[in-house]
């Protein structure tokens, strides 16, 4: 799927407080979630989102027209639902996350007839389902990184590069 350029961003976000200013509509914060385009285009509005942590951040712009502070407010509700996502990186240190579950969901079918670990196809495949935030929640729990431990302490083979991953959690 393809998304603006953080740039396209930027013009879209400015004509659009233009055109509300010009209808007597004060805007005074923006939500977003905390995908990276949306993360540069609000640097490039003159936020400071990523700074130094020992350093307050700069969560606001100039209005383009009235110079008066606009707000920038990261939406937690849908930054939970990018956060499943960054599971799915692929490098030496975590697997994807969707792996991981096909396997517990295979040990549980196999090895757990009561089932600790109560993943449904949706669970395991969210790429498919991105508008519920309850599967992402669902997903990144204590419970979750508790099971892939214990999957790994019990040799199970799977689940031997699960370490990462279950640290997220």
């Amino acid at each position: 799927m393809n998304s603006l350029s953080p740039e396209t961003q930027r013009v879209l976000l400015s004509h659009a407080l233009e055109e509300l200013h010009a209808r007597g509509i004060r805007v005074v914060c923006v939500t977003m979630d905390g995908h990276a385009s949306n993360v540069r285009m609000c640097k490039q509005l003159g936020c400071e989102l990523k700074g130094n942590p020992r350093e307050p951040l700069k969560t606001s712009f100039p209005h383009l027209v009235t110079g008066e502070k606009v707000f920038v407010m990261m939406d937690a509700y849908h930054m939970l639902k990018l956060a499943p996502n960054m599971l799915q990186v692929n490098d030496d240190r975590c697997r994807p996350i969707a792996g991981v579950q096909s396997n517990c969901t295979t040990v549980q079918l196999d090895c757990t007839p009561t089932g600790q670990i109560n993943w449904s196809y949706k669970h395991v495949y969210f790429v498919n389902h991105k508008i519920r935030v309850s599967l992402a929640a669902q997903t990144l729990s204590r419970s979750v990184s508790v099971a892939l431990r214990t999957m790994r302490d019990l040799g199970y083979s799977q689940f031997k590069d699960c370490k990462a991953t279950a640290e997220f959690m």
